[in-house]
C-alpha cells in the first residue's frame, strides 16, 4: 500500500487533522472513538503549518503510534497518508509523527509537501510508492 505505516521503528506518537463539514459524520466519530484508548496527554509539539511563524509550536492532541492505531489509520486512509484522495465523511490529513517529542515526519496533505528528519535510527514509515500518480 502506498505510504503505508510500519510500527516499531522509531515514531511513538502522532497527530492529524480532521476536517468537518458541515457536521461530524458517524465514521469520523467512530474513528476518533477507536483512538480514544491510545490518547496521550496534550503537549506542545512542532507542527508543519500555522497561521504565523511564531505558532509553529503549539499544544496539540496526541495519540500513541502502535500496531492498533496503525491499523485504524490504514483503514481510514486506504490510499496512504500522503494521498489527496479525501473522503468527505472521514476527511483526515496532515499526519505528523513524533519520536521522544521531536518531529520525525510530517505531511501537509493539502499542499502536497512533507518532511522527515534524517537520522541513523529507522524512522518508522515506508517511503511513498511514486510509481502511482497522485490524484
Amino acid at each position: 500500500m502506498p505510504g503505508s505505516l510500519h510500527y516499531g521503528k522509531g515514531a511513538g506518537e502522532f497527530n492529524l487533522t480532521a476536517l468537518v463539514s458541515p457536521s461530524e459524520s458517524g465514521r469520523l466519530c467512530a474513528f476518533f472513538d477507536g483512538l480514544r484508548e491510545f490518547s496521550r496527554p496534550a503537549a506542545v509539539r512542532r507542527t508543519l503549518s500555522a497561521p504565523t511563524r511564531d505558532s509553529l509550536t503549539r499544544q496539540m492532541e496526541l495519540w500513541e503510534l502502535n500496531a492498533r492505531t496503525i491499523a485504524l489509520l490504514r483503514r481510514a486512509l486506504p490510499a496512504g497518508f500522503a494521498s489527496r484522495a479525501y473522503d468527505v465523511d472521514l476527511w483526515l490529513e496532515d499526519l505528523v509523527a513524533y519520536r521522544d517529542g521531536d518531529l520525525m515526519m510530517g505531511v501537509l496533505s493539502h499542499v502536497k509537501q512533507g518532511t522527515h528528519i534524517r537520522s541513523k535510527i529507522p524512522w518508522g514509515f515506508a517511503p511513498r510508492d511514486h510509481s502511482a500518480a497522485s490524484p
